[in-house]
């Protein structure tokens, strides 16, 4: 194998591990949205359930939460 070839084998190992870095990256970045979105999520679920008034039912937020709940883990 001639030190050419070697040079652009290296320079495509180089690529290859550049790419795969920012394809982890953005993977990253997109977890990080919806592992923030459904701990909102829960987190007012909780606080209305907590402090919410007693003229709405409940169970409506709890299906209406559910639902998105459901499609956001869908989606992710």
């Amino acid at each position: 194998m001639s030190e050419s070839e070697k040079n652009e084998l290296l320079e495509l190992y180089k690529l290859h591990t550049e790419l795969a870095d920012r394809a982890s990256q953005r993977r990253e970045g997109a977890n990080r949205l919806y592992v923030s979105l459904l701990v909102g999520l829960a987190l007012f679920i909780g606080i209305f359930v907590r402090f919410g008034t007693q003229d709405f039912p409940i169970d409506i937020l709890l299906l209406g939460s559910g639902i998105i709940g459901v499609a956001l883990s869908v989606s992710w």
